[in-house]
């Protein structure tokens, strides 16, 4: 029965270090990280080998996004929000069509499905400031709350405040 326990509690630790590694950033590497690809794209004169690196830059901003999102909410005991993952993943959706240059033929439907991304980016960012507050026993109705949003949401300025909370976070889980 204990053993039992044991493989399960080890299992789950494992399964959490693994992931852990976008938590043992520092700031300075994620934006030296997104500076270097931005800087790159913008001299590289291929066209696709340009948009590649941009793509780059927004599948490591969203990748990054679900797994801080599903740490904080490890941290904060709480279950997995099934509406941030389909966001999240719609986010992502949305990008590759852009990116595929996908053509649709009626102005409504992409009007309408860049509303919806412009909606799921702000729900992904308000969802990530809310875990933080959480993860961090803080309350989640008041004014700071907001400061975190804009961070999440202005993330490559944002990253400079946020990420050492999150190391700090995740280092008082692991001891």
């Amino acid at each position: 029965m204990f053993a039992d326990i044991y493989q399960h509690c080890w299992y789950i630790d494992v399964a959490y270090n693994k992931k852990a590694g976008m938590n043992r950033l520092k700031n300075w590497h994620i934006f030296s990280f997104i500076f270097i690809l931005l800087v790159a794209s913008q001299l590289i004169v291929d066209k696709f080998l340009a948009d590649l690196l941009i793509a780059g830059i927004f599948v490591f901003v969203s990748t990054y996004f679900l797994f801080i999102g599903d740490t904080l909410r490890q941290l904060a005991k709480e279950k997995t929000n099934w509406y941030f993952v389909f966001n999240f993943f719609y986010l992502l959706l949305f990008y590759v069509l852009l990116i595929l240059d996908f053509q649709l033929g009626n102005g409504a439907i992409v009007i309408g499905l860049s509303v919806y991304f412009v909606f799921s980016y702000i729900y992904v960012a308000d969802e990530l400031a809310v875990a933080l507050r959480k993860a961090e026993g803080k309350n989640t109705s008041d004014f700071k709350q907001q400061a975190e949003f804009l961070f999440f949401f202005l993330w490559p300025v944002g990253i400079w405040f946020l990420q050492p909370r999150i190391n700090k976070l995740t280092v008082e889980r692991i001891k």
